[in-house]
């Protein structure tokens, strides 16, 4: 949102609100688009403009990155233009898509909610008194913008809807260690349930966006300009589950993606490996109490962090070269600059 300039007549990059305010283009961590670039910056007039622009803005990436790996399977540059363009070729279909059209209204959302930017009140914690970091809020679609906040985010195989959360059924015959993890993950589970619960409460809207529509759809979407920070492995995912999916979600137009058997064996090993060091990242993190940027709070002994951080390094290094070159672990570690 911008004040509205004086010349806004004669402008086609805002959409005048009222006398005060426009929407203009869309400004975030990844894309500040320069003036030849503004074509991919908004404001879209439909939700495949808007996807088509976020295609652009990946390839834009593209032609100006140095590609420095830092995922598993990272892929070539010219893998990384090959799966953006079969993207491209997706998108008009999914944009034509009714049933999506229905959750895609634009939704002005504050899509980074972590426990440093929420202020609560000293004397009632349930009364939030601010919200900070909007620098990045843009208007997106509905089906974009809504998520779980971080401290909220559910184990993995949550199931939404009516479902309650259950230890797993051999949880008598665990260890120690894997029974306490075990209640961690239900605990999890039981709050993620009273967030799906307010939400359905309060903003129906906001429950349907994310529990309707496929998260192949929405991650396309979310990971078509990133393909040069995640790698090109979660795009392709996302168009290998729609080609799967694609007659029984109703889509009258053949898919433009096809996949062959030996290739769909080797995504799901890659996706795979993908995964677990997804998921190491995130252990690492919660143990270091950081996140991608490895900003640390105030209030814990950096030195104590720093000598924790050595030691998980040297466990993963110990670890990894056992399959990979000590080089290659290296650039695989999440906080190569501190190593």
């Amino acid at each position: 949102m911008y004040f509205l300039p004086s010349d806004a007549q004669n402008s086609d990059l805002i959409v005048p609100m009222n006398d005060d305010y426009c929407v203009g283009p869309a400004y975030n961590a990844s894309y500040s688009p320069q003036l030849s670039e503004r074509a991919y910056a908004g404001p879209w007039q439909g939700l495949t403009d808007l996807g088509l622009g976020l295609v652009e803005r990946g390839l834009a990436h593209l032609q100006h990155s140095s590609l420095a790996p830092r995922t598993p399977h990272f892929g070539t540059k010219s893998e990384h233009f090959d799966i953006l363009t079969m993207a491209k070729k997706l998108i008009p279909h999914l944009g034509r898509f009714s049933p999506l059209q229905q959750f895609a209204k634009p939704t002005l959302w504050h899509t980074d909610l972590h426990m440093g930017n929420i202020f609560v009140s000293e004397q009632d914690p349930t009364a939030i008194v601010n919200v900070i970091d909007w620098q990045f809020t843009s208007i997106m679609p509905a089906f974009m913008q809504i998520q779980w906040p971080s401290f909220l985010a559910p184990p993995d195989g949550y199931e939404i809807g009516a479902v309650k959360p259950k230890l797993p059924s051999n949880f008598e015959d665990m260890d120690t260690d894997e029974k306490a993890f075990a209640i961690s993950e239900r605990e999890l589970a039981l709050l993620s349930k009273c967030y799906e619960a307010s939400l359905v409460k309060n903003h129906m809207e906001s429950y349907l966006a994310m529990s309707q529509v496929d998260s192949a759809i929405r991650h396309l979407f979310m990971f078509a300009e990133n393909t040069t920070k995640d790698g090109i492995l979660p795009l392709r995912d996302c168009l290998t589950q729609l080609a799967a999916n694609w007659n029984e979600m109703g889509i009258a137009e053949q898919c433009p993606y096809h996949i062959t058997s030996e290739d769909l064996s080797k995504h799901k090993m890659e996706l795979s490996r993908y995964k677990d060091w997804q998921k190491l990242k995130g252990y690492t993190q919660e143990l270091l109490q950081t996140d991608d940027e490895g900003w640390i709070s105030p209030q814990l002994d950096f030195e104590k962090v720093q000598t924790r951080h050595a030691e998980l390094f040297q466990l993963y290094i110990e670890k990894e070269t056992e399959d990979i070159s000590e080089e290659e672990a290296r650039r695989l570690w999440f906080y190569l600059e501190n190593t």
